[in-house]
């Protein structure tokens, strides 16, 4: 008896989301240094950053979705806003979109969904300025 073949993504779609996200920032001129997008936060005392994180998921039989929360923090009010419009943006724009992450691996987002955001976040941790948006990515091994 074989076992049957996996049937996921060969690579976390947080992982592909910020491979993702970070060229489409630096399409837009914005680089790793300016805005780090990570899963937490830089050392230090970082002026601005993205935290990229996965909430939750659902199979629906051959693809799958995933929540995806990106949380946005700059110490200009204004320009928070930019950044989360523009990842927000980005995060629903990702439709029939090839991510590939050499060595890593490689997934095909289908489909998104806007699940909430932009809001604001009251972190008393952070002495920042925050906003947040959550996309669901619907996620195949090929494009359907």
């Amino acid at each position: 008896m074989t076992a049957p073949p996996l049937s996921g993504p060969t690579m976390e779609p947080a992982i592909a989301c910020r491979a993702y996200l970070t060229q489409r920032l630096g399409d837009r001129g914005i680089t790793e240094e300016f805005l780090p997008v990570g899963a937490t936060a830089p050392e230090g005392e970082p002026r601005r950053y993205v935290l990229l994180n996965q909430v939750d998921s659902r199979r629906r039989g051959p693809v799958a979705d995933y929540l995806l929360r990106a949380r946005v923090f700059d110490e200009d009010v204004f320009r928070c806003g930019q950044h989360t419009t523009l990842l927000h943006a980005a995060l629903l724009g990702a439709a029939q979109v090839r991510v590939v992450f050499p060595d890593v691996g490689e997934l095909w987002v289908t489909g998104t969904e806007h699940q909430s955001g932009p809001s604001d976040l009251d972190d008393p941790d952070v002495a920042l300025f925050g906003q947040a948006v959550t996309v669901f990515w619907t996620v195949a091994l090929k494009p359907i």
